[in-house]
């Protein structure tokens, strides 16, 4: 299961089929995993929507705003903090279930300093803990830029580093 790419252990994992209500679907295919993965966001953002604007979402923005003031209105604010970082554990690890799927292994380096920046930065760029959907629109924003961008040619350009910090190699 283990093994050594370019000195990094991976995990290596095969797609699976994926059966729900009688109805199973085949991963091995990109085309298969893109449209399950686009599914499992709309679900995470609907479900998301609908728990920022309840009560519970209500009393987070409480929380947000002070916690202090919320804790003496009566929310118990530790319980809610709590509840949250679990429900964004479990999201981060759905995320990396797909990626891991996608990728067909699990690196390490994915775990990296600077791929946490990556995340940061996508968060910033559209807004960052304002609005609901300014993460969605800054990572849209990367992706696009950064792929465009990449596909100019580099003239006059001092840094040929890619987005992963990889130069390439000289003859």
């Amino acid at each position: 299961m283990a093994q050594r790419d370019r000195g990094r252990t991976a995990c290596s994992t095969s797609r699976p089929t994926l059966s729900l209500a009688g109805f199973s679907v085949s991963l091995r295919a990109n085309l298969a995993l893109y449209y399950v993965a686009v599914a499992v966001l709309a679900l995470t953002v609907v479900g998301l929507w609908r728990l920022v604007h309840s009560r519970f979402g209500k009393a987070l923005q409480a929380i947000k705003q002070n916690e202090m003031r919320a804790g003496f209105v009566g929310y118990n604010v530790w319980l809610y903090k709590c509840l949250v970082f679990t429900l964004s554990a479990g999201i981060a690890g759905l995320a990396g279930s797909l990626f891991a799927m996608a990728q067909k292994s699990a690196y390490p380096d994915v775990m990296s300093l600077h791929s946490a920046g990556l995340i940061v930065m996508m968060t910033l760029i559209g807004g960052g803990f304002v609005s609901f959907w300014g993460p969605v629109v800054g990572t849209a924003v990367f992706f696009l830029a950064r792929d465009l961008l990449g596909r100019s040619p580099r003239r006059g350009c001092s840094g040929t580093a890619d987005v992963h910090g990889h130069r390439p190699v000289q003859a």
